[in-house]
C-alpha cells in the first residue's frame, strides 16, 4: 500500500487519489474510503501539531488509547506511522491544503437569488408604478465556529464589476500557474 500512496500526485485535495492507490493496493473497496479518511486524518494531525514525523509517529504509538495494540507492538506500528507519514507527496499535498484552510473563512458555496420587486408610488390602491430587479448574493463559508452564511444585495452594475474582478483574478491565476508552473499545485483537481 505505501509504495501506491509515494506514487500519488504531490497536490491539495488528494482525497480520490490517495482511495485510487489504496484500492490499486488490493484492499477491498468496502473499506478503501474509511482506510483513507484515516490517513488523511493522521497526516492533518501531523501537520497541525507541528511536529516531526517522528516524534508525532511515537506520540500516536506510545497514545494509552490504543488499548487494542500490545506493547511489543507498539514499535511495528511506530515504524509503519514514520513510513506512512514520511510520503512526501502526500505530505507536501496536505500541507497545501491547510494553508488553502488557514484562513479565518473559507467559502463552501455561493448563490445568487434574483427578485423583481415593485415599487409602489403614494397611492398602494393605484398598483405598482414600475418594478426594480435586485440580486441577492448569498455566500456560504466555514468558520472555526461551523457553517456560516452572509447575504449581499447586488444592482446590475454590481454583479458587473465582480465579474470584472473575477476575470483579473482568473488572470493573475493564468499568469502565475505559467510562470511558477514547477513549483504550482493543482487546488482545482
Amino acid at each position: 500500500m505505501l509504495s501506491k500512496l509515494a506514487e500519488i500526485p504531490a497536490k491539495p485535495f488528494q482525497r480520490d487519489d490517495v482511495s485510487d492507490a489504496i484500492l490499486r493496493a488490493g484492499i477491498p473497496a468496502d473499506d478503501v474510503g474509511d482506510i483513507a479518511g484515516s490517513v488523511l486524518q493522521l497526516y492533518w494531525a501531523l501537520i497541525q501539531s507541528r511536529k516531526s514525523v517522528e516524534e508525532f509517529a511515537g506520540e500516536v504509538a506510545e497514545s494509552p488509547d490504543l488499548t487494542d495494540v500490545s506493547p511489543d507492538k507498539r514499535g511495528d506500528l511506530k515504524s509503519f506511522l514514520i513510513r506512512l507519514l514520511g510520503l512526501r507527496p502526500i505530505f507536501v499535498g496536505q500541507n497545501a491544503f491547510s494553508l488553502i484552510y488557514d484562513n479565518e473563512r473559507v467559502l463552501s458555496q455561493t448563490r445568487i437569488i434574483s427578485d423583481l420587486r415593485p415599487v409602489y408610488g403614494p397611492r398602494v390602491e393605484e398598483g405598482p408604478a414600475g418594478a426594480i430587479v435586485v440580486h441577492t448574493l448569498k455566500f456560504e463559508y466555514q468558520t472555526i465556529s461551523g457553517p456560516t452564511e452572509f447575504f449581499l444585495a447586488l444592482t446590475l452594475e454590481d454583479i458587473e464589476s465582480l465579474l470584472s474582478t473575477l476575470q483579473r483574478a482568473k488572470e493573475k491565476d493564468s499568469n502565475l500557474r505559467t510562470v511558477y508552473k514547477t513549483m504550482f499545485f493543482d487546488s482545482q483537481s
